[in-house]
């Protein structure tokens, strides 16, 4: 069976590459720096799973992923911060249908858990074809 296609947004060029180095052995890993070249590389992949830093220039976490759930209901979202703002929170659960948040600085065995964790539930639930979104969790990296 082919490797998931995961996808890392973040603008710190720092973060990619230490999260791409995590997933590179079990995952087809995508990246990119913004919203709006993530969003192109959705719409040329099939894309299992994002993880988005949520501070971003032009495009928030947030608006990225809400844009996504509403093309593209089916891709587990997750999102990495290093603020826990209560209203961000409420805007990612309501708006973007998060999967989980990750906290910054993360811990690499956690994220490649949780992560894998992310795609099971999503063959879980999506073996169906009818579940238009996941429940989220708040997940704490300490």
């Amino acid at each position: 069976m082919d490797p998931y296609n995961i996808l890392i947004v973040d603008d710190e060029t720092g973060n990619l590459n230490a999260l791409e180095r995590t997933f590179r052995r079990e995952y087809n890993v995508f990246s990119a720096t913004n919203g709006e070249d993530a969003l192109s590389i959705i719409e040329q992949n099939d894309i299992a799973l994002i993880v988005s830093d949520h501070c971003m220039p032009g495009m928030s976490g947030v608006e990225f992923l809400e844009k996504t759930r509403q093309k593209y209901p089916n891709i587990i979202r997750i999102i990495l911060t290093a603020y826990t703002d209560e209203k961000m929170l409420a805007e990612a659960i309501n708006k973007g249908h998060v999967y989980s948040f990750i906290s910054k600085p993360w811990d690499p065995m956690y994220i490649k858990a949780l992560v894998r964790k992310a795609i099971e539930t999503r063959e879980t639930a999506y073996g169906l074809r009818e579940c238009s979104c996941m429940q989220g969790e708040y997940v704490s990296a300490e």
